[in-house]
Protein backbone atom coordinates (compact mmCIF):
# COMPACT_ATOMS: atom_id res chain seq x y z
CA UNK A 1 0.00 0.00 0.00
CA UNK A 2 0.89 3.41 -0.81
CA UNK A 3 1.89 5.54 2.17
CA UNK A 4 -0.25 8.79 1.74
CA UNK A 5 2.14 10.83 3.33
CA UNK A 6 5.52 10.01 0.99
CA UNK A 7 2.69 9.98 -2.46
CA UNK A 8 3.02 12.58 -4.84
CA UNK A 9 0.86 12.97 -7.51
CA UNK A 10 2.09 13.19 -11.06
CA UNK A 11 0.29 16.50 -11.92
CA UNK A 12 -1.80 18.66 -10.03
CA UNK A 13 -6.24 18.74 -10.50
CA UNK A 14 -5.71 22.07 -12.56
CA UNK A 15 -3.11 20.23 -15.20
CA UNK A 16 -5.69 16.82 -14.84
CA UNK A 17 -8.29 18.96 -15.95
CA UNK A 18 -6.36 20.51 -18.82
CA UNK A 19 -6.00 17.13 -19.95
CA UNK A 20 -9.14 15.69 -19.38
CA UNK A 21 -10.84 18.63 -21.21
CA UNK A 22 -7.94 19.18 -24.03
CA UNK A 23 -9.20 19.89 -27.39
CA UNK A 24 -10.48 16.85 -29.31
CA UNK A 25 -10.93 14.51 -25.87
CA UNK A 26 -14.57 13.11 -24.86
CA UNK A 27 -14.52 15.53 -22.22
CA UNK A 28 -13.62 19.04 -24.26
CA UNK A 29 -15.71 21.73 -22.94
CA UNK A 30 -16.96 24.99 -24.48
CA UNK A 31 -18.78 27.65 -23.55
CA UNK A 32 -22.93 27.92 -24.74
CA UNK A 33 -25.78 29.73 -24.09
CA UNK A 34 -28.66 27.48 -23.38
CA UNK A 35 -32.53 28.73 -22.17
CA UNK A 36 -30.88 32.37 -21.67
CA UNK A 37 -28.01 31.03 -19.25
CA UNK A 38 -24.31 31.29 -19.84
CA UNK A 39 -23.20 27.68 -19.11
CA UNK A 40 -19.54 25.58 -19.46
CA UNK A 41 -20.88 22.46 -21.25
CA UNK A 42 -18.94 19.11 -22.82
CA UNK A 43 -18.57 19.75 -26.14
CA UNK A 44 -18.52 16.11 -27.03
CA UNK A 45 -21.30 14.01 -25.50
CA UNK A 46 -24.75 13.50 -26.69
CA UNK A 47 -27.18 16.20 -26.92
CA UNK A 48 -29.61 13.97 -24.82
CA UNK A 49 -29.87 10.54 -23.37
CA UNK A 50 -32.69 9.81 -25.76
CA UNK A 51 -30.65 10.52 -28.70
CA UNK A 52 -28.11 8.01 -27.09
CA UNK A 53 -30.41 5.47 -26.49
CA UNK A 54 -31.99 5.30 -29.77
CA UNK A 55 -28.40 5.30 -31.72
CA UNK A 56 -26.89 2.28 -29.21
CA UNK A 57 -29.98 0.60 -29.39
CA UNK A 58 -29.86 0.75 -33.18
CA UNK A 59 -26.09 0.06 -33.78
CA UNK A 60 -25.93 -3.09 -31.23
CA UNK A 61 -29.66 -4.43 -31.69
CA UNK A 62 -29.29 -7.90 -31.44
CA UNK A 63 -26.45 -7.61 -29.16
CA UNK A 64 -26.63 -8.46 -25.26
CA UNK A 65 -27.82 -5.80 -23.26
CA UNK A 66 -28.59 -7.41 -20.15
CA UNK A 67 -27.17 -11.00 -18.68
CA UNK A 68 -28.30 -12.79 -15.41
CA UNK A 69 -27.99 -16.35 -14.83
CA UNK A 70 -29.79 -17.50 -18.04
CA UNK A 71 -31.43 -14.68 -18.84
CA UNK A 72 -30.41 -12.44 -21.50
CA UNK A 73 -32.11 -9.14 -23.13
CA UNK A 74 -30.48 -7.38 -26.89
CA UNK A 75 -31.04 -3.99 -27.28
CA UNK A 76 -33.65 -4.61 -29.65
CA UNK A 77 -35.96 -6.24 -26.61
CA UNK A 78 -35.18 -3.76 -24.21
CA UNK A 79 -35.95 -0.83 -26.50
CA UNK A 80 -39.25 -2.73 -27.88
CA UNK A 81 -40.51 -2.73 -24.21
CA UNK A 82 -39.25 0.98 -23.12
CA UNK A 83 -41.35 2.27 -26.58
CA UNK A 84 -44.43 0.23 -24.93
CA UNK A 85 -44.03 1.20 -21.52
CA UNK A 86 -43.63 5.11 -23.02
CA UNK A 87 -47.17 4.96 -24.79
CA UNK A 88 -48.78 3.23 -21.59
CA UNK A 89 -46.99 6.60 -19.58
CA UNK A 90 -48.15 8.85 -22.34
CA UNK A 91 -51.70 8.01 -22.95
CA UNK A 92 -52.79 7.02 -19.39
CA UNK A 93 -50.19 9.40 -16.86
CA UNK A 94 -50.22 12.07 -19.87
CA UNK A 95 -45.85 12.15 -19.38
CA UNK A 96 -45.04 14.23 -22.42
CA UNK A 97 -41.47 16.64 -22.84
CA UNK A 98 -40.82 18.03 -20.06
CA UNK A 99 -42.63 16.78 -17.19
CA UNK A 100 -40.71 15.67 -14.16
CA UNK A 101 -41.14 11.92 -13.41
CA UNK A 102 -39.72 10.96 -10.14
CA UNK A 103 -38.71 7.81 -10.09
CA UNK A 104 -38.07 6.21 -6.46
CA UNK A 105 -36.09 2.63 -6.48
CA UNK A 106 -33.24 1.05 -5.12
CA UNK A 107 -31.80 0.47 -8.02
CA UNK A 108 -31.73 1.20 -12.07
CA UNK A 109 -30.74 -1.80 -13.29
CA UNK A 110 -30.10 -5.72 -13.11
CA UNK A 111 -26.37 -6.11 -11.43
CA UNK A 112 -24.69 -9.29 -12.60
CA UNK A 113 -23.35 -9.83 -8.75
CA UNK A 114 -26.87 -9.30 -7.26
CA UNK A 115 -28.27 -12.51 -5.88
CA UNK A 116 -32.21 -13.38 -5.95
CA UNK A 117 -35.06 -14.92 -7.68
CA UNK A 118 -35.86 -14.65 -11.31
CA UNK A 119 -38.53 -11.85 -10.21
CA UNK A 120 -36.28 -9.89 -8.29
CA UNK A 121 -34.09 -9.42 -12.13
CA UNK A 122 -37.76 -8.24 -13.85
CA UNK A 123 -38.37 -5.94 -11.53
CA UNK A 124 -35.18 -4.08 -11.80
CA UNK A 125 -35.17 -4.70 -15.24
CA UNK A 126 -38.74 -2.94 -15.30
CA UNK A 127 -36.84 -0.15 -13.69
CA UNK A 128 -34.47 0.36 -16.13
CA UNK A 129 -37.24 0.30 -18.93
CA UNK A 130 -39.28 3.13 -17.34
CA UNK A 131 -36.08 5.07 -17.09
CA UNK A 132 -35.83 4.80 -20.74
CA UNK A 133 -39.05 5.54 -21.63
CA UNK A 134 -38.97 8.25 -19.93
CA UNK A 135 -36.20 9.97 -21.83
CA UNK A 136 -37.64 8.72 -25.27
CA UNK A 137 -40.47 10.99 -23.89
CA UNK A 138 -38.93 13.45 -23.68
CA UNK A 139 -39.52 13.51 -19.79
CA UNK A 140 -37.00 14.91 -16.76
CA UNK A 141 -35.85 11.88 -14.30
CA UNK A 142 -35.84 12.83 -10.93
CA UNK A 143 -33.79 9.97 -8.82
CA UNK A 144 -34.18 10.09 -5.48
CA UNK A 145 -31.61 8.94 -3.14
CA UNK A 146 -34.23 6.07 -1.37
CA UNK A 147 -32.19 5.54 1.73
CA UNK A 148 -34.03 8.63 3.24
CA UNK A 149 -36.85 8.26 6.16
CA UNK A 150 -40.33 9.28 5.18
CA UNK A 151 -40.14 12.76 5.93
CA UNK A 152 -37.23 13.27 3.60
CA UNK A 153 -38.65 11.08 0.97
CA UNK A 154 -42.49 13.46 1.42
CA UNK A 155 -40.74 16.86 1.39
CA UNK A 156 -38.28 15.61 -1.91
CA UNK A 157 -41.33 14.34 -3.74
CA UNK A 158 -43.39 18.01 -2.70
CA UNK A 159 -40.48 19.93 -3.74
CA UNK A 160 -40.53 18.00 -7.32
CA UNK A 161 -44.25 19.07 -8.21
CA UNK A 162 -43.79 15.74 -10.87
CA UNK A 163 -46.12 14.23 -12.98
CA UNK A 164 -45.91 10.95 -12.02
CA UNK A 165 -44.55 8.90 -9.00
CA UNK A 166 -42.72 5.52 -9.71
CA UNK A 167 -41.11 3.48 -7.49
CA UNK A 168 -40.82 -0.07 -6.43
CA UNK A 169 -42.77 -2.45 -3.40
CA UNK A 170 -40.32 -0.99 -0.87
CA UNK A 171 -40.68 2.01 -1.29
CA UNK A 172 -44.57 1.79 -2.05
CA UNK A 173 -44.81 -0.11 1.73
CA UNK A 174 -43.44 2.92 2.99
CA UNK A 175 -44.99 5.69 1.17
CA UNK A 176 -48.55 4.27 1.06
CA UNK A 177 -49.95 5.72 4.23
CA UNK A 178 -49.59 9.57 2.95
CA UNK A 179 -49.94 8.50 -1.12
CA UNK A 180 -53.35 10.72 -1.12
CA UNK A 181 -51.51 13.62 0.25
CA UNK A 182 -48.23 13.48 -1.77
CA UNK A 183 -50.41 12.99 -5.01
CA UNK A 184 -52.36 16.06 -3.93
CA UNK A 185 -49.15 18.19 -2.76
CA UNK A 186 -47.13 17.29 -5.73
CA UNK A 187 -49.47 17.38 -8.67
CA UNK A 188 -48.64 13.98 -9.67
CA UNK A 189 -51.87 11.89 -11.64
CA UNK A 190 -50.48 9.15 -10.13
CA UNK A 191 -48.58 6.45 -8.36
CA UNK A 192 -47.34 3.96 -10.28
CA UNK A 193 -45.53 0.32 -8.88
CA UNK A 194 -43.73 -1.78 -11.08
CA UNK A 195 -43.74 -4.65 -9.23
CA UNK A 196 -46.22 -6.81 -7.05
CA UNK A 197 -44.64 -9.37 -5.69
CA UNK A 198 -45.86 -11.99 -8.09
CA UNK A 199 -49.47 -10.51 -7.19
CA UNK A 200 -49.19 -10.42 -3.53
CA UNK A 201 -48.76 -7.00 -3.48
CA UNK A 202 -51.63 -4.28 -2.90
CA UNK A 203 -51.36 -0.48 -2.40
CA UNK A 204 -53.53 1.87 -1.30
CA UNK A 205 -54.28 4.80 -3.88
CA UNK A 206 -50.90 2.93 -5.88
CA UNK A 207 -51.09 1.20 -9.86
CA UNK A 208 -49.37 -1.56 -10.10
CA UNK A 209 -47.93 -1.88 -13.80
CA UNK A 210 -49.10 -4.98 -14.99
CA UNK A 211 -52.84 -4.43 -14.46
CA UNK A 212 -52.15 -1.13 -16.32
CA UNK A 213 -50.13 -2.42 -18.82
CA UNK A 214 -52.64 -5.75 -19.64
CA UNK A 215 -55.88 -3.58 -19.53
CA UNK A 216 -54.26 -0.98 -21.62
CA UNK A 217 -56.36 -1.01 -24.84
CA UNK A 218 -53.30 -1.79 -28.08
CA UNK A 219 -56.18 -0.89 -30.82
CA UNK A 220 -55.46 3.10 -28.58
CA UNK A 221 -52.19 3.05 -30.18
CA UNK A 222 -50.88 6.45 -32.23
CA UNK A 223 -47.64 6.99 -33.64
CA UNK A 224 -45.07 7.33 -31.42
CA UNK A 225 -42.44 9.58 -32.76
CA UNK A 226 -39.57 10.38 -30.42
CA UNK A 227 -38.04 13.40 -32.25
CA UNK A 228 -40.88 16.03 -32.87
CA UNK A 229 -39.84 17.58 -29.67
CA UNK A 230 -36.44 17.69 -30.74
CA UNK A 231 -35.23 21.22 -30.61
CA UNK A 232 -31.86 23.04 -31.72
CA UNK A 233 -31.94 25.49 -29.02
CA UNK A 234 -31.74 22.79 -26.19
CA UNK A 235 -29.43 21.29 -27.87
CA UNK A 236 -26.59 23.61 -29.41
CA UNK A 237 -26.96 21.32 -32.63
CA UNK A 238 -27.78 23.15 -35.82
CA UNK A 239 -30.58 23.21 -37.44
CA UNK A 240 -29.05 21.27 -40.44
CA UNK A 241 -27.92 19.07 -38.39
CA UNK A 242 -31.29 18.47 -36.33
CA UNK A 243 -33.68 17.99 -39.55
CA UNK A 244 -30.62 14.99 -40.41
CA UNK A 245 -30.94 13.53 -36.99
CA UNK A 246 -34.93 13.60 -37.06
CA UNK A 247 -34.80 12.16 -40.92
CA UNK A 248 -32.74 9.28 -39.87
CA UNK A 249 -33.81 8.17 -36.28
CA UNK A 250 -37.44 8.97 -36.25
CA UNK A 251 -39.18 6.10 -34.94
CA UNK A 252 -43.20 5.49 -34.89
CA UNK A 253 -44.40 2.79 -32.53
CA UNK A 254 -46.46 1.30 -35.00
CA UNK A 255 -43.23 -0.36 -36.84
CA UNK A 256 -42.35 -2.23 -33.54
CA UNK A 257 -44.45 -5.61 -31.50
CA UNK A 258 -46.08 -5.54 -28.85
CA UNK A 259 -44.58 -7.68 -26.27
Amino acid sequence: MVDAETWTPCCSIEEADRILTRTGSLLETETRIIGGRVLNVWKNLWPSLRLFFLHSTKKYADRTYIVYQTECYTFREILDKAVRCAVILRDVYGVKKGKDILLLFGALAPHLQYRGSSSHLLSKLSNLIVFWACHLLGAVTALVDTSQPLELLRYCIMLTRCALIVLDPERADMIEPVTAELSLASGASGCLVLENHEGQGHWEGVDVWNAVSSGYNRAEHRSLVFWEDYQSTATGCSQERMGKEVEERTIKFSSYTIR
